[in-house]
């Protein structure tokens, strides 16, 4: 038997769980298009934003 969710909740896992597709974009987009000065400059944008879209993902985890 599951437990009821509060509506809150719902509504605000589905606005994380957009966020995450938003980064996953980025992400793509990054190493796709995006032109750096150098390979160690791109790497460092996409540890930021992996790091960010990780703290996004623990959050929705602890909401599921």
């Amino acid at each position: 038997m599951q437990k009821p969710v509060k509506v809150h909740a719902k509504y605000y896992l589905k606005s994380l769980h957009e966020e995450i597709d938003l980064y996953d974009r980025k992400l793509a987009h990054m190493t796709k298009y995006e032109l750096f000065a150098s390979e160690a400059e791109r790497e460092t944008a996409i540890g930021k934003m992996t790091t960010k879209r990780a703290t996004l993902v623990q959050t929705a985890k602890k909401l599921v």
